[in-house]
């Protein structure tokens, strides 16, 4: 056995080998008495390499031998398997033995492992079989050796080698990238230098396969028979230029590929509905399907087309108006096919189309063709911004009409449909139409009638209602602007106008309404209502049926009715200034019927109010009350005697007009039972007249009028203590002629003021008097009547004030400041310092800086600074009242 050994290893060739990748490799087989065989090598990553040696089929062996030669430094032995040779009978009954390792000290260097079979001549049957295989642990480093032998026939005979195999020492390839793709699973390595290609191999069952071989300018692999979700074991070997290779080193991956399901929308447009969805990452193509919905009930989704993965939207053209329809997408990559994402229910409507547009007196009335399965359809109108929406209508209304217009202007229409869900179809071709509409205003026909004027018109056909405007005439003649006074519907062709006013001189105009606004005005002639008069009073007196009436503005006098018959005649016409008469031709216990109408400016009547007096003649005689007057400082005071038998008094008054030079009527303005009433209602130089008539029950006495007086007011009067005196002061009184003043003294002992005393009079000018007698330390109180010719107002006194004369005011620069001196006030109580000062060439104002008590008459300014000059001044004080003041020479501390 050495001896066959040793010649073994006069004929090995070195085998370097290097593990990082699964390989295999087949060794050419050497003929050796006509015995076939390969040997195959392969390496894992886990670092072990296993050699394995089939026999050839239909071959006789005698005795064989299997020799590994291997560095024990680099490997050992992991595991060796028997041999397992079968004939074309069956297994053999002998097996090989195990394998043996060889190491005597002769052979330190040189270790071999073996299988041999021991035995007579063997049949190989139809089928290679493998012979024996032997395991080896990777230990260290590379480039190492191992030789593999095959002996047959004698063992202890010479041999030659038959077989070896040998591993390239170039780095393994490491993998850089692992991905799934639609045509398979992709990995990347990086490049290996020196290398001329690479092998790569894939796990089928449990051995290692090599699938396909590259150059060395290509570093990646796709393997396109990858199973999705499914992992798989993979190895990439370096080859170098004598065609070895490294071991395989393998590495797991799993295909993973998948496409994300498309979100769809849908729109319809012109001819059809656009499907849009998202673009989907990997996406090659898209299949679109459809699902139509009939009787209640949807069709299965079919597909309707394909297009590219550059498109994202489609538009399908073989839909019906009415249909209701449901798309899904589909993202494809090779076999590859997203799921379905089922899109909402869309109704396909088909464009209306506007049959007309026209204008009338309603707008712009649009009509369209109805549009199968239309569950609505929206109006829109061309504005600035683009189409806007205007209005919707039902599904069975195929008209709407645009009151929002203005004549001379041309507008511009769409028509949309809409379903159930409110998705809307394509609009409809523009409409264009130029609006020219003008409604007729009425003639409008005015008269005055009893509570106003009255305007009437005729009926205009297509008019929804009526505005009535009225302008009225100024007192400076213009026209006011048109103002709206009210309005009615279609079927009304009058209107009373009570806001009127008497003596007012009025315009009227009716427009015309359609749903599209209102006519034009036209002006009309104009019209001057008078007023009726109300009547104040009517009954029975000694002289008959006596009545009063209001007095009507603009009236140029009054008419009085008297029924006679059925028939209301007239009695008597009578001034606008008179507002009374009485009936003397009447006779008690008969009832009369009376009326009076105001006349306007023209002569012309307005109209009245009947009204019936039973006539009773009365039997109480009153004696006229004697009436006075006087202005008072609230008005005019009208003040009467007692009358006999009198139960109160009624209060009248007449004013006197400057401009038609007119007295008015008598105006009741009081009953009461006093002797006495303030007309507080008087105004400054107006003229008036005053009655009183005695009243008890329903008699009453006859009355004599006043003489005429003017209201004046009272002036308003202040008081001040000035250098010279008392100053008084009174307020203008407009119409004054001028003034009278009036002064009273206040008496400490008896404690009680004089009388008034008349000091003079002031022209009507002049507003201001200056007292110069008043006493220092003496109260008084002042008071100015203002005089109207003869006559002259009430009056009102001032406040009291105490006279208080000026200090007389010394200043002297002292040693420690500057001193202030002045003489005793008759009447003070305190003395208040003011001081001035001299900045900048300017005094500033005066600023208190002492008060002292009546009996110091002198102060040192202590704060004064030196080198600046001063001026002061002293007021003497009591209470409210102060004097006036004059300030000292300047004085330079």
């Amino acid at each position: 056995m050495k001896k066959t050994l040793s010649l073994f290893l006069a004929l090995i060739f070195a085998l370097g080998i290097c593990f990082s990748a699964p390989v295999t490799i087949n060794a050419n087989a050497l003929e050796s008495q006509d015995v076939n065989y390969s040997v195959e090598a392969s390496g894992f990553s886990d670092g072990k390499i296993t050699f394995s040696v089939f026999l050839a089929p239909n071959q006789t062996i005698d005795k064989a031998l299997v020799s590994v030669k291997y560095d024990p430094a680099v490997l050992s032995v992991s595991s060796a398997g028997a041999a397992t040779v079968t004939d074309s009978d069956g297994e053999l009954t002998e097996s090989v033995p195990g394998v043996y390792e060889h190491d005597t000290p002769s052979y330190s260097n040189e270790h071999y492992t073996f299988a041999y079979i021991n035995s007579s001549s063997y049949k190989i049957g139809t089928n290679a079989k493998k012979f024996v295989e032997i395991t080896f642990q990777l230990k260290d480093g590379a480039g190492k050796e191992a030789t593999v032998v095959f002996l047959n026939g004698d063992y202890t005979s010479e041999s030659v080698i038959k077989s070896f195999v040998s591993f390239s020492t170039l780095s393994t390839p490491e993998i850089s990238v692992i991905e799934s793709k639609a045509n398979g699973l992709r990995f990347s390595w990086s490049s290996v230098e020196g290398a001329e290609g690479y092998n790569i191999y894939k796990k089928t069952g449990t051995d290692l396969v090599r699938v396909a071989t590259v150059a060395n300018q290509t570093t990646s692999f796709t393997d396109v028979d990858a199973v999705n979700k499914q992992t798989n074991t993979y190895a990439v070997t370096a080859m170098d230029s004598d065609g070895r290779e490294t071991l395989l080193k393998t590495f797991e991956a799993t295909y993973d590929f998948s496409l994300e399901a498309p979100e769809v929308t849908l729109a319809t447009e012109k001819g059809g509905i656009r499907i849009s969805w998202n673009s989907v990452a990997n996406a090659e193509t898209y299949d679109i399907y459809r699902s139509a919905k009939a009787n209640n009930s949807w069709s299965a989704l079919t597909k309707i087309a394909t297009v590219s993965a550059e498109k994202i939207t489609y538009v399908d053209t073989t839909v019906l108006s009415g249909g209701v329809y449901k798309y899904a997408v589909s993202a494809v990559a090779g076999a590859h096919k997203s799921e379905q994402k089922t899109s909402n229910d869309i109704t396909y409507l088909t464009a209306p189309v506007i049959v007309s547009a026209e204008s009338s007196a309603k707008g712009i009335t649009v009509t369209w063709n109805k549009v199968n399965g239309a569950k609505g359809y929206d109006v829109f109108k061309k504005t600035r911004n683009g189409f806007e929406k205007i209005g919707s209508t039902t599904e069975n209304a195929l008209a709407y009409t645009d009151k929002d217009v203005v004549s001379e202007v041309t507008y511009t229409y769409v028509v949309a449909a809409k379903d159930a869900n409110g998705n809307i179809s394509p609009y409809s071709d523009e409409s264009s139409v130029y609006f020219e509409f003008v409604l007729e205003s009425p003639v409008a026909q005015v008269e005055r009638v009893k509570g106003g004027i009255e305007i009437s018109w005729e009926l205009f056909p297509g008019v929804t209602g009526y505005k009535i405007y009225r302008a009225e005439l100024g007192s400076d003649n213009a026209w006011s602007q048109w103002s709206q006074i009210g309005s009615v519907g279609e079927n009304v062709t009058k209107y009373l106008d009570k806001k009127v006013a008497s003596n007012g001189v009025y315009t009227y105009a009716v427009a015309s309404l359609c749903d599209i606004g209102e006519s034009k005005i036209s002006v009309n002639n104009s019209i001057l209502y008078i007023g009726e008069p109300v009547i104040n009073l009517a009954k029975s007196t000694e002289r008959g049926v006596t009545f009063t009436w209001s007095s009507v503005e603009g009236s140029t006098g009054f008419i009085i009715y008297k029924k006679v018959g059925s028939e209301m005649v007239k009695l008597t016409d009578v001034d606008a200034s008179t507002t009374a008469y009485t009936d003397t031709g009447v006779e008690s216990g008969k009832a009369y019927t009376y009326a009076v109408a105001a006349l306007d400016r023209f002569g012309q009547p307005g109209f009245y109010t009947e009204f019936t007096v039973t006539y009773q003649k009365p039997k109480v005689n009153l004696a006229i009350p004697a009436v006075k007057v006087a202005n008072t400082a609230k008005g005019i005071k009208v003040t009467w005697n007692k009358i006999a038998n009198a139960e109160k008094y009624v209060v009248y008054q007449r004013t006197y007009n400057a401009k038609t030079k007119k007295w008015s009527g008598w105006k009741a303005l009081k009953t009461t039972t006093g002797l006495s009433y303030v007309d507080t209602t008087v105004k400054i130089g107006t003229n008036y007249r005053y009655t009183v008539k005695a009243v008890k029950g329903s008699s009453a006495s006859k009355f004599t009028s006043t003489g005429t007086i003017k209201y004046n007011v009272v002036p308003s009067v202040k008081v001040a203590n000035t250098s010279s005196g008392v100053k008084v002061t009174w307020s203008t009184v407009a119409n004054a002629t001028g003034y009278t003043i009036y002064s009273s003294t206040y008496n400490a002992k008896t404690k009680k003021w004089s009388s008034w005393k008349n000091r003079g009079t002031a022209g009507k000018n002049k507003t201001a008097w200056v007292d110069k007698s008043a006493k220092s330390g003496t109260y008084y109180r002042y008071t100015v009547r203002a005089r109207y010719g003869s006559a002259a107002s009430s009056f009102k006194a001032s406040a009291n004030i105490l006279r208080l004369a000026n200090p007389t005011v010394k200043a002297v620069k002292a040693s420690n400041g500057v001193k202030v001196t002045w003489n005793k006030i008759a009447g003070a109580k305190n003395y208040k310092i003011y001081r001035a000062t001299y900045t900048n060439g300017k005094w500033s104002g005066w600023s208190a800086i002492k008060t002292t008590n009546n009996k110091t008459f002198a102060y040192v300014d202590k704060t004064a600074k030196k080198g600046v000059y001063y001026k002061y001044t002293v007021r003497a004080v009591n209470g409210k009242s102060a004097s006036a003041y004059t300030a000292s020479k300047n004085v330079k501390r």
